[in-house]
């Protein structure tokens, strides 16, 4: 059977993967650049909430130009034993339509697919363990913006790695100690390679994988030219911005420039609309974590704590009412600003991210015209 999320060409949708109290949402790669190790940016405990009891993820990565697929199981180790496999048929069978990052896959043999409706997840599976018939192991499907830069990529792998490690209550360790647990799967037709990654909470035998295989510290890089085209949205464009039209992923994008005085070099700022999910919190706190890395996860938390009280309520031409949040690398006029709104879909899933990034002193002086933006906003 074939599966086809469909979804209006303007709304690509990006989906933090795979959420719940113990298990950590995922983190949106920073177009910026990604530090190695943890995360920065989770909320206290969201990184690492360990279960009682031995346990096993079982995790398919599955990238294409600007966006990646996860699929992800948990459970007892013995449970999953003999997944490995029909997780590898499904890694390999997604496709992705063009440009548009609208994926396509193929369910497994002996696997279910169940409609999901957390807002998370874009589809949900069942498969029944080998000799366990009367158990069953949930997987979830969930799609990321991928970093665009080729040469980030092996730091956004080792990040998710050490955050699964994380949840599974071990310590964070080098992409490349972590091969052991890493399997490539070429797939036919395609450029990129599909990954499968088991990981463990205690040391035991690992189940052969289909062939164990190095992570590549390169990728081929994602055409960084992906062809512009014409945003669908409907907006009227403020003053002094540039439309640089939809790509990828972004329903639409802008940018924009000004000098701070006359003996200044100019600078320069971005706007981008995507649509997304994901909890408010942890997007708040990732984005703040992008602006401000250095800050501890716990600093990050309060940070974000702060402006999500401080939001400033905005409504789209459609009615549709978001909050906008200000976050700050620091409170110097020449730090980095990001102004961000997220306005809640009438389908009650996803959400339109609205996202202005430049120093400080230009974003306050454009913040009135993204107000100005997001009121002319419709989808």
């Amino acid at each position: 059977m074939i599966r086809v999320y469909e979804v209006p060409r303007e709304a690509d949708t990006t989906q933090l993967e795979n959420t719940n109290p113990s298990e950590s949402s995922g983190v949106v790669a920073s177009q910026q650049g990604l530090p190695s190790g943890l995360p920065k940016g989770m909320p206290g405990g969201m990184a690492a909430t360990p279960s009682s009891g031995p346990r096993r993820f079982l995790i398919a990565v599955v990238p294409n130009l600007e966006s990646v697929i996860f699929v992800k199981g948990s459970g007892k180790p013995e449970l999953l034993v003999g997944l490995t496999e029909s997780l590898g048929v499904l890694a390999k069978s997604i496709r992705f339509d063009g440009p548009s990052e609208i994926p396509t896959w193929t369910v497994p043999e002996g696997w279910k697919e169940a409609a999901s409706s957390d807002g998370i997840a874009m589809a949900k599976f069942t498969a029944t363990p080998i000799g366990a018939e009367s158990a069953l192991i949930d997987f979830t499907l969930s799609q990321l913006p991928k970093p665009l830069d080729s040469s980030e990529w092996p730091a956004y792998f080792e990040q998710n790695v050490n955050r699964w490690r994380g949840q599974l209550g071990l310590p964070p360790s080098p992409l490349a100690d972590s091969m052991e647990m890493i399997t490539e799967l070429p797939r036919d037709g395609m450029e990129l390679p599909a990954y499968l990654v088991d990981i463990r909470s205690a040391e035991k035998e690992a189940e052969p994988a289909i062939q164990n295989l190095k992570v590549p510290l390169t990728m081929a890089p994602p055409d960084a030219s992906t062809p512009k085209t014409e945003s669908k949205l409907k907006y009227a464009m403020p003053e002094g911005w540039n439309d640089d039209g939809a790509r990828g992923m972004r329903a639409a994008s802008f940018s924009f420039e000004g000098n701070q005085n006359s003996d200044s070099e100019s600078a320069k700022g971005e706007v981008t609309v995507i649509f997304a999910g994901g909890d408010r919190l942890a997007n708040v706190v990732r984005w703040q974590g992008q602006l401000a890395p250095n800050l501890s996860p716990e600093e990050q938390k309060t940070v974000a704590e702060n402006a999500i009280t401080q939001a400033m309520e905005v409504k789209a031409a459609g009615g549709q009412v978001g909050q906008l949040y200000t976050l700050r690398s620091s409170q110097e006029p020449t730090g980095s600003t990001m102004l961000a709104a997220i306005i809640p879909m009438d389908n009650g899933v996803s959400s339109v991210f609205v996202k202005l990034t430049s120093p400080t002193w230009l974003a306050d002086e454009h913040q009135s015209r993204l107000v100005q933006f997001i009121e002319s906003l419709s989808w």
